[in-house]
């Protein structure tokens, strides 16, 4: 049996090993460094104009990543500065069309909102991305005229729409939420970040009742800048998440948040790989090495260690059914 020791050195040899392939063949070492899953899809990054795509797309190759799904949105309350965002991602999409996955984004009280989403579609766009359930984008209802517009042209092109729901801290926005849901059901819809339930404590019922009564919603497990929190609660207890991830595996993806921006510690390969290296220690390992939080090494925390039919479907066959491919 392999110890918790030797775990966390294979680890640590192993983000060694992806930043000294950077710069040459990852996808040849991929098949020497990651024998769990392959052909994994991440449905949750962002992406500013200016970003370190370029790097994310080679350290991403050697975690076994097949395609990433990237959001062109902007800064609050009002998505500032994503048509430009939008503009740069539809031409890297172009120029990675195996690796990209472009969404769409838009003003939503903007009155040509659902016009600038269609034309981002023509131009490639393979879905929309909303914060406007997150606290600080919360400016207008979630069920208003606009959105519901651009729910239409989401169900008439049959493209998913990944929508941010803080449903634990903004209930009304929560009922709101459900009554778009009820009007299109049959639009695929990704709810982020374990539907933001994990704060001051674990709500996840809130998110359970959801997927109970929407099967046409999809919750991803990013948690951005609030990983350590989230690792604090897995201290605390994992069962509750574990439970719960293994009840809904059919309707869970995998993405961790992370921000392209030309500001951000993202422009740093050996950050960003770290960075990625959280999460797949998460789900996959029963104790968490996670380089770019250096508590866990002083205090570790508690895995997932999902099976491997699980995490093919987190990583793999959920993905595709959102994305349609």
């Amino acid at each position: 049996m392999v110890s918790k020791h030797h775990k966390q050195w294979a680890l640590i040899l192993f983000a060694i090993a992806v930043v000294c392939f950077a710069d040459g063949d990852i996808p040849s070492a991929t098949a020497r460094l990651n024998q769990n899953v392959t052909g994994i899809i991440d449905t949750h990054e962002h992406f500013y104009e200016g970003g370190n795509i370029e790097d994310f797309l080679r350290l991403s190759a050697g975690l076994g990543i097949e395609k990433t799904v990237f959001f062109p949105t902007g800064s609050a309350p009002d998505n500032d500065g994503y048509i430009e965002n939008m503009e740069a991602l539809l031409e890297l999409q172009h120029k990675y069309p195996d690796r990209i996955i472009a969404f769409c984004t838009v003003d939503v009280e903007e009155p040509d909102s659902a016009e600038i989403f269609e034309d981002c579609l023509n131009n490639g766009g393979k879905g929309l991305k909303l914060l406007s359930g997150h606290p600080d984008f919360y400016t207008t209802p979630l069920n208003s005229p606009n959105i519901q517009r651009l729910f239409e042209v989401a169900a008439l092109r049959d493209v998913p729409v990944v929508l941010h729901v803080s449903m634990y801290h903004l209930p009304k926005a929560a009922e709101e939420f459900k009554d778009l849901l009820d009007r299109f059901p049959t639009v695929r819809v990704q709810v982020p970040h374990y539907c933001s339930t994990l704060y001051e404590g674990v709500h996840l019922e809130i998110c359970a009742d959801l997927l109970d009564r929407y099967p046409n919603v999809y919750v991803d497990l990013s948690m951005g800048e609030g990983i350590e929190r989230y690792f604090n609660y897995m201290r605390e207890d994992i069962s509750p998440i574990k439970d719960f991830i293994l009840k809904y595996q059919d309707r869970i993806t995998y993405g961790t948040d992370i921000v392209l921006s030309d500001d951000e510690p993202s422009n740093d390969s050996r950050w960003l790989l770290n960075r990625m290296l959280c999460d797949f220690s998460a789900l996959q390992e029963d104790e968490v090495y996670c380089p770019a939080i250096p508590s866990t090494g002083e205090n570790p925390v508690p895995g997932f260690s999902l099976p491997q039919d699980v995490l093919r479907k987190i990583f793999v066959e959920n993905p595709r059914i959102i994305l349609n491919i």
